[in-house]
């Protein structure tokens, strides 16, 4: 049962990737040359909805499969919106679209029905900023040369003035380089591994345009030491415990700065020789700019130094709504550690509408002859792996150490297994101390080796 319970965000993505791999199917099936790919793909992915529908009202129906949410249901038709949208870009050239529907302008929907479905707020600025500039240009190149980007093998270009041109690739060059070189700004890596690798990459891309009659041996010893550089970088981050996926990110972006400045050697930009081949800046800035907030969103990663990884969450007392939301994110063990009484204390964390984490104490007298001394009880913590290094943990477990503290409680204690050894460093940072312990499961008839956990208020 826990498996599926988040079945439907998990449908809500693969509906975006239908259509390209349903083209790929029909192409490989389809034995009549003369029906059309499109068409009968069409066909293929209305029926796999279908069946994809059907199947879930099966399982709804035996109970198999919870009735989705409100915010379930707008992710279903964010999911479906998409396919609908990547459907028109992936047979763009069957349909004659190949001007209209650009990467950027699928992009700036996707997005848009995002905002208004689902987040209410901008949140990844960089496509927002990025994919409008790049859809005005690729629009204002296709009104003056009659060219697209995807139609110059078969397109007869209008006769324009170089440097009118020239201008919209140079607007190109500042906003994708410009962009990308204030976004490494922001990572501070002013240490020996990141100056390195920001200048040899710029040496890299300099000595690329070819101003001067350089060895080639000297470019390969260069580029075979900056890549040298990054992976000790990655060793011994990973050694000292350093490493974050900032980093990662990093060496994403200047990576992508040193291939730009590749193509710009290649179109001989520096030169004065800049073809419409220019325009291939853009979408691979695009494809590179979606994958790092890809990246971002999955690995939860913030870009900006001072960022506060708490601004966008939540903290609230438990409720009956939120305790089965719980269920639905952690199962059914953690939803029975929670009681909503007066005596227990339960706090949810909240990203947006999803219950991203939980704890819930209680308070419990001590064993007898102790039995007239209480202290609160943890019965549950839990972060979903996500969020995880974020601090939400911490930031529950001070909350209710401050709640009970002014209940006059005197202590705070827990037990663990020894399997979430994870957890040990954030009962040390909290200043708990740590007892090992035995417990027995009769139910199971089992023994659990953990650990006591427990703090003086």
């Amino acid at each position: 049962m826990k498996k599926i319970q988040r079945l439907y965000y998990i449908l809500s993505y693969v509906f975006f990737i239908l259509p390209p791999f349903i083209w790929g199917l029909v192409e490989l099936y389809l034995d009549n040359p003369n029906r059309e790919v499109h068409i009968v793909s069409l066909f293929v992915n209305l029926i796999i909805l279908a069946i994809i529908g059907f199947v879930c009202g099966i399982l709804i129906k035996k109970r198999t499969l919870h009735i989705p949410s409100k915010m379930e249901y707008k992710y279903l038709l964010f999911g479906l919106s998409g396919n609908v949208v990547v459907y028109f870009y992936t047979f763009q050239n069957m349909l004659k679209l190949q001007n209209i529907i650009t990467v950027y302008l699928i992009l700036l929907i996707v997005l848009s029905v995002h905002y208004f479905l689902i987040s209410k707020k901008i949140t990844n600025w960089e496509l927002w900023i990025l994919l409008p500039l790049f859809l005005l240009i690729d629009y204002i190149h296709l009104l003056l040369t009659g060219c697209g980007f995807t139609s110059f093998d078969v397109c007869m270009e209008n006769d324009v003035n170089i440097g009118i041109l020239y201008t919209l690739y140079i607007i190109i060059f500042i906003s994708t380089v410009g962009f990308y070189g204030y976004k490494i700004y922001l990572y501070k890596r002013y240490n020996f591994y990141g100056i390195s690798n920001m200048v040899l990459f710029l040496m890299i891309g300099f000595l690329a345009q070819d101003f001067f009659d350089i060895d080639e041996k000297v470019v390969g010893t260069i580029t075979i030491t900056a890549i040298f550089l990054i992976i000790l970088d990655f060793i011994v981050g990973i050694v000292n415990k350093t490493y974050t996926n900032r980093t990662l990110l990093f060496y994403i972006r200047t990576t992508t700065v040193l291939i730009l400045f590749s193509l710009l050697s290649e179109e001989r930009f520096f030169k004065g020789d800049a073809s419409r081949d220019m325009l291939v800046l853009m979408v691979f800035t695009t494809y590179a700019s979606l994958g790092i907030s890809i990246l971002k969103s999955l690995l939860h990663i913030t870009e900006e130094a001072e960022s506060d990884p708490l601004k966008d969450i939540q903290f609230v007392p438990c409720t009956v709504e939120l305790k089965e939301q719980i269920k639905t994110a952690f199962g059914a063990t953690q939803y029975s550690y929670i009681a909503l009484d007066d005596n227990p204390y339960s706090i949810v964390a909240l990203y947006g509408e999803d219950v991203i984490g939980f704890i819930s104490t209680s308070i419990t007298p001590l064993m007898e002859p102790l039995d007239t001394i209480r202290e609160a009880y943890i019965n549950g913590i839990e972060t979903a792996i996500a969020h995880q290094q974020k601090g939400i943990a911490t930031k529950m477990v001070q909350m209710t150490e401050q709640y009970f503290k002014h209940q006059g409680l005197s202590q705070i204690r827990g037990w663990s297994s020894m399997d979430k050894i994870e957890a040990i460093q954030l009962w040390y940072k909290l200043g708990f101390v740590l007892s090992p312990s035995i417990i027995w499961k009769e139910k199971t008839k089992t023994s659990i080796i953990g650990y006591y956990f427990v703090k003086q208020l």
